[in-house]
């Protein structure tokens, strides 16, 4: 029932209803949750909060509500808030996934160490976590360790980066433009990015010239009456 409900109608048209079911079914701790996340999404984030407390209080373990309880405080640009909340779920979970934003909220709430901490357990279990290791790298450099920095950006490119552009358009990576090694690994995937642009250029032309030859039908054999 859920699931679908909750991309029919508007924001507000979906509040109403879920007010209305509440009131029906105030211990329905799912219910409180898409409440909660329906007042999230419309940036009433007081009464998010309100609907996602009253879901944890019935099912403590409701891992939806703790997420958007960690996401609502983020929004509300209160990364201490969100992290406790993140910390919470790394207990109730094995999901790599609050691990890896609660190192982005501890970054956002100034803690770098406990950010390059938790991010680094994150790409220590998944090597191939490049928003991780570029996250990692942001922590890196704000704790002031720069050459670690450089480490972590030459995994990501390592392990599926397309080109530059994910590490460029974070400006506080930008400290590192001087440094050699830093210009190594953009202008490699620069390089990787270009090569792939022009291969994907010939396969879209050799397909467009595929679809516009005219095929001849070969004639068949002459039948008399």
């Amino acid at each position: 029932f859920m699931r679908p409900f909750e991309n029919a109608g508007t924001p507000d048209h979906r509040r109403r209803v879920l007010e209305r079911l509440r009131k029906t079914d105030p211990e329905d701790a799912s219910i409180n949750t898409r409440l909660g996340m329906t007042y999230h999404e419309m940036r009433r984030y007081r009464d998010a909060r309100r609907a996602l407390y009253r879901a944890i209080d019935i099912d403590p373990n409701d891992t939806d509500a703790l997420f958007c309880l960690a996401s609502v405080e983020l929004d509300d640009k209160k990364p201490e808030a969100a992290l406790r909340w993140y910390d919470r779920l790394v207990s109730t979970t094995h999901d790599i996934l609050p691990r890896y934003l609660g190192g982005i909220a501890a970054f956002k709430a100034g803690q770098f160490g406990a950010a390059v901490e938790r991010l680094a357990t994150v790409v220590n279990e998944q090597n191939d976590h490049v928003d991780g290791y570029i996250w990692l790298a942001k922590a890196q450099v704000a704790h002031g360790n720069h050459a670690e920095a450089i480490g972590a950006l030459r995994h990501a490119a390592e392990h599926g980066l397309s080109g530059p552009d994910p590490i460029l358009q974070h400006k506080d990576l930008l400290v590192l433009k001087s440094d050699v090694a830093f210009k190594a690994i953009i202008g490699a995937l620069r390089t990787q990015s270009d090569q792939t642009k022009k291969r994907n250029a010939r396969t879209s032309a050799r397909l467009d010239n595929r679809t516009q030859q005219p095929t001849t039908r070969k004639p068949g054999p002459n039948r008399r009456t």
